[in-house]
């Protein structure tokens, strides 16, 4: 029986007779796009063929691929001042060699709204031409992102992600913009690129030398792009905030795919920079704003991120209505404020100053509230499957579990022992979800999975929760890795200090360390 490697690029390729023996190959139009890609036969099953999940490959789904219209190559503008979208297949290194040149790629979190030299933006818009033109190989990561990365970035995939709502408008809007103008859109494009190519490095499935280069070209654009687009924001501005949100967004997300766990922090805090005072902000339901707020606003509380914006007024002009991040996540205002407050509290431990942290009599309201907290039926009127219904039932479990275990470790300091009922629990829910959805579901927040995980005492519960990060490795998300690792060197110092352990959550004993992980 022929074996087959993981993600091997090589696969591409078919299996060749002699010469003068050469068997008539007959296309197909049915099969999934990563079989029709290798030339070979797909069993059609969906969504997942079979045939790719033997080979422990990426199937790329059989739905209907990004169309596009294709200009003459030698590129350049329109009648109408837009730049023509180019067949040329050249090697990306050479697309951005003079942009280099003109203008430096800023350092992560230098969000100062300030005026740039003079001669940086009419020299950095000379050369955008260039940068707007689309070859195959920018085509292969939007479609990588349209096929794979939205659907695998949320737990249960529905259509209105903003993964598709939001972002990838913004990101077309970037591709046609008239060649004298540079904003955070063209910015947001680059980042979905950069966060494309990084993902297909990861799983294996593009040529490293290749994507690497492509990576690293677009990532560079997207956060010059950005620094124009910062420079002349208008934070009152609402449709302008949110983009250049939703590209901040995209530069954390490059750090959730390679693992990185060094400049998030100081992404968010950038964003809160770009945010007018909370007590003028209104947000409409469902709106765009609405969905990038949230997802920032994740960010700042699980990352438990210092900031001297008000977050807590923040949190608290969210709409009340359901929402992206509860639909999706199980994330509601509820959950965003408990957190938010245990943070503030154990911030504020020890001091004698009132106003250092919220109150323990108000934490244990909060905490009563949590305890009567417990998920009701999930609607499934909302999702497409019964099993997507059933999946979102037991991600709503994982995030009570993990929000009593916080409460449980934070507020009394109790030790692991006394919360391995509730860590079983909610490994088993997650264990659950995993095998209802299949491989078809996506990838949940990290956070409710370190705070249970953390807390594995015995050696079959830890394995029980490295074997579910290694499921989810098949996502393309290296701050899965990132996670996992950080929890093994947390159970080996809690396993040689039991005393101190039992005192010390994982995110105080990370931030004694070096290691650091984007927590969606």
């Amino acid at each position: 029986m022929e074996t087959v490697d993981m993600f091997d690029p090589s696969m591409t390729t078919s299996n060749r007779t002699p010469t003068g023996s050469r068997k008539k190959k007959t296309r197909t139009f049915s099969g999934c796009w990563t079989c029709r890609s290798r030339r070979i036969k797909c069993d059609e099953r969906r969504p997942v063929c079979d045939r790719c999940s033997r080979a422990r490959i990426a199937c790329q789904g059989h739905g209907v691929r990004l169309n596009w219209t294709n200009a003459p190559s030698s590129g350049g503008t329109s009648t109408d001042g837009r730049p023509t979208v180019s067949g040329n297949d050249k090697s990306a290194a050479s697309a951005d060699n003079r942009v280099g040149a003109v203008f430096a790629a800023t350092g992560s979190g230098q969000y100062a709204n300030r005026t740039p030299p003079p001669w940086s933006y009419p020299r950095f818009r000379s050369v955008q031409v260039d940068e707007l033109a689309v070859p195959s190989c920018q085509r292969d990561l939007l479609h990588h992102w349209v096929s794979f990365m939205c659907k695998n970035m949320v737990p249960v995939d529905l259509v209105d992600t903003p993964y598709r709502l939001v972002y990838l408008p913004f990101a077309f809007n970037g591709i046609h913009l008239p060649v004298t103008q540079s904003n955070s859109n063209l910015a947001l494009f680059h980042g979905l690129c950069a966060a494309s190519a990084e993902n297909q490095l990861y799983l294996g499935v593009a040529k490293p030398s290749v994507t690497k280069l492509l990576a690293a070209r677009h990532s560079r654009l997207a956060l010059q792009h950005l620094q124009l687009a910062i420079n002349f924001q208008s934070p009152r501005d609402s449709h302008n905030v949110t983009a250049v949100l939703s590209e901040i967004l995209f530069c954390i997300l490059g750090d959730v795919v390679g693992g990185e766990g060094r400049n998030w922090r100081g992404h968010v805090q950038g964003a809160l920079g770009c945010l007018a005072d909370p007590s003028e902000i209104e947000v409409q339901a469902g709106s765009h704003m609405h969905m990038v707020l949230e997802q920032l606003l994740c960010l700042a509380v699980f990352g438990n991120v210092q900031t001297t914006y008000d977050i807590g007024t923040l949190i608290s002009k969210l709409p009340g209505a359901s929402s992206y991040m509860s639909q999706y996540h199980g994330v509601d205002k509820f959950i965003l404020r408990s957190v938010f407050a245990i943070n503030q509290y154990v911030a504020g431990r020890g001091s004698r100053s009132d106003t250092a942290s919220v109150s323990k009599l108000e934490l244990r309201r909060l905490e009563l509230q949590a305890s009567l907290y417990a998920p009701a039926t999930v609607s499934p009127g909302i999702y497409l499957r019964r099993e997507d219904a059933q999946a979102a039932m037991h991600y709503a479990h994982v995030y009570y579990y993990a929000l009593l275990i916080y409460f449980q470790r934070c507020l009394y300091q109790s030790s692991p022992e006394s919360v391995s009922g509730m860590v079983d629990r909610a490994l088993w829910h997650l264990e659950r979800a995993e095998e209802i959805a299949g491989a078809s579901n996506g990838c949940i927040l990290l956070w409710p999975c370190l705070v249970i995980a953390a807390e594995c005492g015995s050696s079959c519960m830890k394995a029980r929760a490295l074997e579910w990060f290694k499921r989810k490795r098949r996502h393309g998300f290296a701050s899965v890795d990132t996670g996992a690792s950080i929890l093994t060197n947390y159970w080996k110092w809690r396993d040689e200090n039991p005393d101190e352990a039992s005192r010390t959550t994982w995110q105080e004993f990370v931030r004694e360390t070096e290691d650091d992980v984007v927590p969606i």
